[in-house]
């Protein structure tokens, strides 16, 4: 079966520790996000909301950043055709 690789940060991610060494915690706006993930800033914010998406605010104003850390570790990787029949293509 082919398996997708798992990026470094996800694994880091699903074993609930605090900080991924690969992106060195880079935080980013949700715009920033927004352009990361070829998606509007509507499709972060319902991210977030949905709890698709980890994000944090910043002191007392209402400024979010979103770790690069936990924008590789929302997406997942879908299973092609081959995956399902247990081929390598």
């Amino acid at each position: 079966m082919m398996s997708h690789p798992v990026p470094q940060c996800q694994q880091v991610y699903k074993q609930n520790k605090p900080v991924c060494n690969q992106h060195n915690g880079e935080a980013l706006t949700i715009t920033e996000a927004a352009q990361r993930l070829h998606a509007s800033t509507r499709t972060v914010y319902r991210m977030i909301n949905s709890g698709e998406l980890k994000a944090y605010r910043l002191g007392k104003r209402a400024t979010i950043r979103i770790k690069a850390c936990d924008i590789d570790a929302a997406l997942t990787p879908i299973k092609t055709v081959a995956d399902v029949l247990g081929q390598v293509a």
